[in-house]
């Protein structure tokens, strides 16, 4: 079924941030990851409208919010801060907060500055944590990529690797879509900036969390390591972990997020 959206721009650290918010009911948040986008947001989550208020954005330098070039800031401790821009404009008290990779880790520190304002807490292929992604040289090496070769080459080397790799045609285009929709400098400044994020600095600011908290992970993925969604199910309380053992399995049915999001929420 189809939601009427309602597309807005928010103000937030000086910036504009691209907002989408579909249907009604609790307000549940959604965070994208790095070279993501809210549209990428709305496959996942969107057919949740029938049940929840969902509000979708383009993270700061990326897609349809304002591009940034300034590495100070792609912060996390102030894109967790758009988040509270995002829900202040919006009139939302209290929400439901997911997020994927980076938005993963933008959701995680949202929660921690701010946990009453988090009634659930959904945390989809973590990456960052109290040290750098392990992955980091790799994330780093798409935005070199990007700069030697022009967005629009790397997009469409990328896409005729991801189809010769077996991606099925329509979801190797929708990522290509998405990547399209960047700004070149802002997408190279953001690889180069987020995998060295520092999320937090202890466990005990984690065994603060009293909410309920599901984690989703791909066992044999360098980025988003398993390991790391593991140590986080152990150390914040009422923690629940998913995990996909190929990552076809996730990344080539959006929806299926959205349906072990809602299986948690019940």
């Amino acid at each position: 079924m189809n939601y009427p959206h309602h597309r807005r721009i928010v103000k937030s650290d000086g910036l504009d941030l691209a907002v989408e918010e579909l249907g009604s009911g609790p307000a549940l948040i959604f965070a994208h990851g790095l070279t993501s986008s809210g549209a990428q947001s709305i496959r996942e989550v969107g057919a949740l409208a029938d049940r929840y208020h969902i509000i979708a954005f383009d993270q700061r330098g990326h897609a349809g919010s304002t591009p940034v070039t300034d590495p100070r800031l792609y912060d996390v401790h102030r894109m967790a801060e758009d988040i509270t821009a995002i829900l202040n404009t919006l009139g939302v008290d209290r929400a439901i907060v997911c997020g994927e990779s980076m938005g993963a880790a933008t959701s995680l520190r949202f929660a921690l500055d701010h946990p009453e304002r988090v009634t659930a807490l959904l945390l989809c292929l973590p990456a960052l944590s109290d040290e750098p992604n392990p992955a980091r040289d790799t994330v780093k090496a798409i935005g070199d990529a990007i700069r030697k070769m022009g967005l629009s080459a790397f997009v469409d080397q990328n896409t005729r690797n991801d189809i010769a790799n077996g991606a099925a045609p329509e979801q190797a285009n929708a990522w290509a879509d998405i990547l399209r929709s960047h700004n070149e400098e802002s997408l190279i400044t953001a690889c180069n900036t987020v995998p060295d994020w520092i999320v937090y600095n202890s466990s005990e600011e984690l065994q603060r969390l009293a909410m309920p908290v599901l984690l989703i992970a791909i066992d044999g993925d360098p980025v988003h390591p398993l390991a790391l969604a593991k140590s986080l199910a152990v150390q914040i309380p009422h923690a629940k972990l998913n995990t996909f053992e190929q990552r076809n399995q996730y990344f080539e049915n959006p929806a299926m997020v959205g349906d072990l999001i809602a299986g948690f929420l019940i």
